[in-house]
């Protein structure tokens, strides 16, 4: 096996030119680091492509031009910020070994390919290899992965939507600050403005669940329901959910929806496989309350002596008087989550 170190993503694939098989993970793209990419490749090309939507971090016009080039795009939505720099070459015409793969900090950017300080290990060998096989491991994990979905274009649509509106809203520092630190929730008052102002354009809901679970919902940015597909089906993008957590009687954090509701039998919690599922991502973290505080004053809690018996349901839509109540609440009076 070879390695070396380069600092010039854009001259490995002019080594081996033209491509016509290549795999990547990255956290940022731009449409001029999608053309550069594009110069490299082959006319009979096969293109994957694994990004986020999280920070906004990749320009929506980049993620249509690889669509409309031929490239499969998945998105991957986690709680943790999608970072990842990596690109596998599995067949070019240059291309002595079976594989090249690229481990570094370029991302498919004008940036990452040409005009950054770059850091990169460049990996040629056999699939056998050890440190190839693991990066092949490590894509295909992400690219398998129940918080994987792919790229549609009603969902690029959403997102270039939801793009414009931050980029008309954001200033060049804020913009910097999304960008590295993936919308950090500092100042309260401001996050609870936000969040009950938008309560009028878009849903809550209330997911109920057990703390194991709860923990690989927060972990994998993952919500889902065994039996109620005909409520999680009315969910939407940009809709909004809270956990009320069993045995503990807490209610805990806000996520916002991001995907259509999709089916996988992949099995990720322990005890149930919860085929009908949610990305989400968080919105208001770290704090919660005792929901026997709350019961007495919320609508669909009937009786408030005997509250459980409204919470024997996977998730319910919550009305817009207990939507902000609960968030005010939450937000204002909640003590901070316990690890």
């Amino acid at each position: 096996m070879k390695i070396k170190f380069t600092g010039d993503l854009f001259s490995v694939f002019r080594e081996v030119e033209p491509v016509r098989n290549i795999w990547a993970s990255v956290a940022f793209i731009d449409k001029e680091g999608v053309d550069f990419l594009h110069e490299t490749l082959n006319s009979e090309y096969r293109g994957r492509i694994l990004a986020s939507l999280s920070g906004y971090a990749a320009e929506p016009s980049a993620l249509k031009t690889l669509l409309d080039l031929g490239f499969e795009v998945r998105v991957y939505s986690s709680t943790g910020y999608f970072h990842p720099k990596v690109y596998v070459v599995n067949e070019a015409k240059r291309l002595e070994e079976d594989i090249l793969a690229v481990v570094g900090s370029s991302n498919l950017t004008a940036g990452g390919f040409k005009r950054n300080i770059e850091a990169n290990i460049v990996l040629k060998g056999r699939k056998i290899d050890s440190p190839i096989k693991e990066v092949l491991n490590f894509l295909k994990g992400l690219w398998t992965s129940p918080v994987s979905q792919k790229l549609t274009d009603d969902l690029l649509s959403l997102y270039e939507d939801k793009w414009q509106e931050y980029k008309r809203k954001a200033g060049p520092l804020d913009l910097i600050k999304e960008k590295i630190c993936d919308e950090l929730l500092e100042a309260e008052p401001s996050v609870m403005d936000r969040v009950t102002e938008s309560l009028s354009k878009r849903n809550l809901w209330l997911a109920v669940t057990s703390p194991e679970n709860y923990r690989e919902c927060v972990r994998l940015g993952l919500w889902g329901v065994e039996r109620y597909k005909k409520v999680i089906s009315q969910v939407k993008p940009r809709d909004l959910i809270v956990f009320y957590v069993k045995g503990d009687k807490m209610v805990k954090e806000v996520y916002e929806v991001y995907s259509s509701m999709f089916t996988s039998n992949e099995k990720v919690w322990t005890d149930k496989t919860y085929p009908y599922r949610l990305l989400i991502k968080p919105v208001f973290t770290g704090k919660e309350m005792d929901f026997r505080e709350l019961a007495p004053e919320l609508e669909f809690i009937k009786d408030p002596e005997d509250w459980g018996k409204f919470l024997q349901v996977e998730m319910r839509k919550l009305s817009r008087k207990d939507s902000r109540r609960i968030i005010e609440k939450l937000i204002k009076e909640g003590t901070r989550k316990s690890t």
